[in-house]
Order: C-alpha cells, then sequence, then structure tokens
C-alpha cells in the first residue's frame, strides 16, 4: 500500500518529533523522504523518528534514514535520534550497519529526548 509511514509530526522545543506506524518500505518511503526533506530545508535539524510502531523496513526505509542523517550533518545539524523497540527492526539496523553510523538508538521517546 502506498502512502506514508508517518501519522504525527509535531515541532517540540527540543527536536522535530516523526511518529511512525506500520511499514516503511519503498511504497512509503518517497512521501515520507519528502516531509522530512522540506522540514530539513526550513532550518529543521534536530530530529527524533520514532519507529516503535514500525513493524517492517526494506533497503528504501534505511536508505531514507541515512539520507535523512546525511542531510542534518551536511548543514551542521546537531541530531538525529530513532526510537526502535521491535527486534526485527533492532535486528535490521544491527545487520545493515545503521547502529554504527547512527548512535542515538533508543527505547523511549524520553531517552531520545534526553539525548538531543
Amino acid at each position: 500500500m502506498e502512502g506514508s509511514a508517518i501519522i504525527s509530526v509535531e515541532e517540540r522545543s527540543t527536536a522535530v518529533f516523526v511518529k511512525c506506524r506500520g511499514e516503511l518500505t519503498i511504497y512509503e518511503a518517497p512521501d515520507m523522504r519528502k516531509k522530512l526533506i522540506d522540514l530539513v530545508e526550513q532550518g529543521k535539524t534536530r530530529f527524533i523518528l520514532d519507529m516503535s510502531e514500525v513493524t517492517f523496513i526494506d533497503s528504501s526505509g534505511l536508505g531514507l534514514i541515512v539520507g535523512l542523517y546525511r542531510r542534518i550533518y551536511n548543514i551542521g545539524g546537531s541530531a538525529l535520534a530513532l526510537v526502535a523497540t521491535e527486534p526485527n527492526i533492532l535486528r535490521v539496523f544491527k545487520v545493515s550497519g545503521i547502529d554504527r553510523v547512527i548512535k542515538n538508538i533508543f527505547s523511549s521517546v524520553a531517552e531520545a529526548e534526553a539525548s538531543i
């Protein structure tokens, strides 16, 4: 099903909080990428991606995360934190090496906010 995995975007004092749900695949990634790039182009450089309700991620979803990280980093941004609790998602992060690139992977939003 094409669409967006984003269910809400909230600008908080610490960061832009993006809540995701369901699958983050080749079908959902383009819409989500556009929304996130728009936020970066508006000057937002601190993000928390709450992926605790994401049940599946493919290479397009991984590419989206790495692309956002690089975009933020290249403009002098300061933070990207991921919240993930689903064992399958955490396994994909480990196998793909994302956990070595993005060190800020947490099991709760509170932990992610405290790190930024």
